[in-house]
């Protein structure tokens, strides 16, 4: 049930981001990685939910604006070889975008 409320909160994060919402994307993103807590030790959580937390966060900072924050965030979870192929499509994408902006 723990990663189940990750995965939730995660998803609440990624609609409040698209609603423009950053503040609470942000909280929600933080309580998803309090609640997953101990589990962000294990490797394949970390290669997964922990990459796909982290590039939100990182995609969250781009849109209020705060690129220093949010780059090397996208950078780190594009490093760790994610599993999941949209996070493989959207860290070069964003990174383009960002070295314009």
């Amino acid at each position: 049930q723990t990663l189940r409320r990750a995965h939730l909160l995660r998803a609440r994060a990624a609609a409040y981001l698209q609603k423009g919402n950053t503040a609470k994307a942000l909280a929600d993103i933080e309580e998803a990685a309090a609640v997953a807590g101990a589990m962000a030790q294990d490797p394949f959580f970390a290669r997964s939910m922990g990459v796909s937390l982290n590039l939100l966060r990182g995609l969250a900072h781009a849109q209020a604006g705060e690129f220093t924050k949010a780059v090397p965030l996208v950078q780190a979870a594009m490093q760790a070889l994610p599993y999941a192929l949209q996070v493989q499509r959207v860290g070069p994408e964003f990174l383009e975008i960002a070295r314009d902006a």
